[in-house]
């Protein structure tokens, strides 16, 4: 499955940075406006920043042309002290990696997810803690 051309990496619709450009949430009508305090979400606009540029969409369409057109699969060479049980094989040998297209795509270009999720969370209580 392919993601949208403005989510390449799965991530999400990025774009967290705009957050503290919107205007200031009005309570009700007749009441002055009062200021949204925006938690810091650095991970989030690093992740923003990256799908913007394209750079994602071009990894994720050489992921997708390698796995779906090509069939070919990732793997990483397994030294022999590593391997479990004795399949009959010695020296190093390649095994199949098996991870997510995300998780390979934030590995790629330094993005740690359980940051991306904890400033997602603080956003999402920011917003619940101005209703």
């Amino acid at each position: 499955m392919t993601n949208p051309p403005n989510d390449p990496a799965g991530y999400g619709s990025g774009g967290v940075s705009d957050v503290g450009d919107l205007p200031p949430i009005h309570t009700s009508p007749g009441h002055a406006p009062r200021k949204i305090d925006v938690p810091p979400t650095p991970e989030l606009d690093k992740q923003s920043a990256i799908i913007r540029s394209g750079k994602a969409a071009v990894v994720q369409d050489f992921y997708d042309w390698l796995h779906e057109e090509k069939k070919w699969v990732l793997a990483r060479y397994v030294p022999e002290d590593e391997r479990r049980g004795n399949d009959g094989i010695y020296g190093e040998q390649p095994v199949q990696v098996y991870v997510s297209p995300e998780q390979l795509m934030a590995d790629f270009f330094g993005i740690d997810r359980d940051k991306i999720e904890r400033e997602r969370r603080a956003l999402l209580d920011m917003l619940r803690e101005q209703q």
